[in-house]
């Protein structure tokens, strides 16, 4: 009886310690495709009921999926993702390390943050909630469905609270700063350590000094303005397409610098968001179409090139063949094909230079139609201002007649003129007379 007391008490003790240890560890509670777990050394496939020993990697097949709980808290991790889960303090806090992937977070309510999540771009703090944090590609996004996330930038030291049915997201590239969409009133982005609420050129500043080679484009500003409860200012947007123009020739691509030069012509002018996007949109629009036409040329040498793969292979099995009028159709069709290829090249060179020559002399044409207007509308006000400034009642002055006395206008005082045709003219003409008959008459008046 003493020996069967000492190993009831034994298993009773094994089974308590256990049962602690299952609840202080995350186990694989539901599972289903490849789920593997990199143990000593190796990665190894888990089944249900798996314990996952603290800070081991987890990662998932494409269309795998499992969930690890601890009590009431779960973490639920989608297809193709990697995280390590990592217990600090016991379970005190709890920090889940996440390379790329989704994962689904529903955290146990508790007076301390004691559950954080960290992706390469973005971390969440939790207090109690569930939200989903994503990663993949150089973009991170938590959304909120129950209780408050804060969202934290370590890189830009900046945070975000993200409430329930609101999501945040950073993109590397496009969309460098914490900001905050979805229903309900959007939290303003504060410093990480004093909490205060950051303005505007603060949070641009900022950006530029994480990621330098994303810096935060026109079109953003007035959201951001909106999310720190203030308007969008000239100076914030010409600020921010100065720091745009400066990104883009570092970078040097062509279609960065474009688009910075957009902004810098909307911020001087001072337009609305409205505008700003508009301007940037017909910008990008003009690129879109312009890597169309570079896009069509290279496709249309690809076909003249495979033409003349084509045209060997032709040519190696008609001399395979030996067949005479083979090999010859076989050899123009090759050299038809190579001077296709030429063609195509010689045109998308001439094209190439034919275009900046293009937009130059439309840019002359407009610019010469533009100082015409401008013309025109000069000579037109000052015709405008010549009689608005010519005094009213003056007549013109009037001739006196010095024979009649009368007061007649110069206009009238000269006769008017009767046309006279051709055969008028004949008839006013005096007759000539003739010799024969004026010595007649000379002699007439002798005699008498």
């Amino acid at each position: 009886m003493r020996i069967f007391g000492r190993i009831f008490s034994v298993l009773v003790l094994v089974c308590i310690c256990t049962s602690a240890a299952f609840a202080d560890d995350w186990v694989a509670t539901k599972l289903r495709g490849g789920v593997f777990v990199f143990e000593n050394g190796a990665w190894l496939q888990i089944k249900r009921g798996h314990v996952v020993s603290d800070d081991s990697a987890i990662q998932t097949a494409k269309r795998a999926r499992v969930v690890f709980s601890r009590g009431k808290e779960t973490i639920d991790i989608k297809g193709d993702t990697r995280i390590r889960i990592s217990d600090r303090e016991g379970a005190s806090r709890t920090v889940v390390s996440q390379d790329f992937g989704e994962i689904t977070v529903d955290v146990e309510k508790r007076n301390v943050e004691h559950f954080e999540v960290r992706s390469p771009l973005l971390a969440a703090v939790v207090k109690g909630t569930k939200f989903t944090a994503s990663a993949r590609d150089g973009k991170a996004s938590i959304k909120v469905e129950r209780g408050r996330v804060e969202a934290r930038d370590d890189k830009a030291d900046m945070k975000v609270d993200v409430m329930p049915n609101q999501n945040v997201a950073i993109d590397k590239d496009e969309q460098p700063v914490l900001m905050v969409e979805g229903r309900g009133k959007k939290e303003p982005i504060r410093a990480m350590k004093s909490g205060k609420v950051l303005s505007v050129k603060q949070i641009i500043e900022k950006v530029e000094k994480a990621r330098p080679s994303s810096p935060v484009v026109l079109e953003n500003v007035e959201t951001i303005a909106a999310q720190q409860g203030t308007k969008m200012s000239d100076k914030d947007m010409k600020f921010a397409a100065a720091k745009q123009m400066k990104a883009a020739k570092k970078s040097g691509k062509a279609k960065a610098i474009a688009q910075a030069k957009a902004s810098m012509d909307v911020a001087k002018d001072g337009r609305n968001a409205k505008n700003v996007a508009a301007a940037l949109k017909a910008k990008q629009s003009s690129d879109a179409s312009k890597d169309t036409d570079r896009d069509d040329a290279r496709s249309t040498e690809r076909a003249a090139k495979k033409d003349v793969k084509a045209a060997e292979k032709a040519l190696k099995v008609a001399k395979k063949s030996g067949d005479e009028r083979a090999i010859q159709a076989a050899e123009t069709v090759k050299e038809a094909a190579k001077e296709n290829v030429k063609t195509v090249r010689q045109e998308n060179a001439k094209a190439k230079k034919e275009t900046p020559k293009e937009n130059k002399r439309k840019d002359d044409d407009k610019r010469k139609s533009d100082d015409k207007s401008k013309r025109d509308d000069k000579g037109k006000s000052e015709n405008k201002r010549a009689v608005e400034e010519k005094p009213k009642g003056v007549e013109k002055p009037k001739s006196v007649d010095k024979r009649t006395g009368d007061d007649k206008r110069k206009s009238d005082d000269k006769p008017k003129k009767e046309d006279k045709g051709p055969s008028d003219k004949k008839e006013d003409k005096p007759k000539k007379e003739d010799k024969s008959d004026k010595d007649k008459n000379d002699k007439k008046g002798k005699k008498k």
